[in-house]
């Protein structure tokens, strides 16, 4: 699943790409061949010197601002935990000896979205949708006892203020949906007699970035979001009679990164 997501994500990363470089190639072609089969007499004193590009211009966009455009990109995030250890082994902890949590980190770009915005007004306005995922180690002082799989989808609200210049900044408030489950180790687990029994989690979440544009159409950004997500479990052993026991495991994150965007 993790390869097709990787050749997916790669596939997009190189087709915005190639979009951006095509777009102003595209342009410059077409406009050499307007130009009248006669030369044209320029007026005396005529400058030739190249003018230069200013970085704070915004580059020039789809040709209809009003109109609705779809919005294709993908990200790479730093996940960073808020409340990653709690009391001790067998002390106020998460669930037994388990008290720290620590999140994987993953840099490929495998973290799609795709948005619907129009302009309204001075503001552009749009509905989305992302992918996400997180994995995080359960750990104590030996070792510990597997990882949280958290597969996510987020649909959202985003607001943009898009203005004179190259930055666009932007907001987003939407849903979160977890997809919750445990890998145990093996050695833990001791072939099924004990289980983490986790829950699906629905949160709400907070983002903000900024859009730099690059090319027609094509712009890189910079992204964080704030989640507050508990995954609620309960842990079962099936060596005798006692009772299932529930716990909590607070995954609140802060996520940092860049990406890149198309405006078809």
């Amino acid at each position: 699943m993790r390869i097709i997501q990787a050749m997916a994500c790669t596939a997009a990363w190189a087709l915005l790409a190639v979009r951006a470089v095509a777009a102003p190639a595209a342009t410059s072609a077409a406009s050499m061949d307007n130009l009248p089969g006669t030369g044209m007499v320029e007026p005396a004193g005529t400058n030739h010197a190249k003018i230069p590009v200013v970085f704070f211009e915004n580059a020039s966009q789809t040709s209809k601002s009003d109109a609705f455009h779809v919005e294709l990109g993908t990200r790479i995030l730093h996940v960073s935990l808020l409340a990653a250890t709690k009391g001790s082994p067998y002390h106020n902890s998460f669930i037994g000896s388990i008290y720290k949590l620590d999140a994987y980190q993953n840099y490929l770009p495998l973290r799609p979205y795709a948005q619907i915005t129009k302009r309204v007004g001075v503001i552009k306005l749009g509905l989305g949708v992302s992918y996400d995922h997180l994995k995080v180690a359960t750990l104590d002082d030996s070792g510990g006892d597997g990882d949280i799989q958290m597969e996510n989808v987020l649909f959202y609200l985003m607001a943009a203020y898009p203005n004179e210049t190259r930055f666009t900044p932007f907001g987003e408030f939407g849903l979160s949906a977890y997809w919750n489950s445990f890998d145990p180790e093996p050695t833990w687990s001791q072939n099924g007699l004990r289980e983490f029994d986790l829950e699906n989690s629905y949160p709400f979440y907070l983002a903000a970035g900024c859009d730099i544009d690059i090319a027609a159409n094509f712009s890189a950004n910079f992204y964080v979001r704030y989640v507050n997500v508990d995954v609620d479990g309960t842990f079962i052993f099936r060596g005798d009679s006692s009772p299932p026991e529930p716990f909590v495991f607070t995954v609140e994150n802060i996520a940092y990164g860049i990406g890149v965007k198309y405006v078809f």
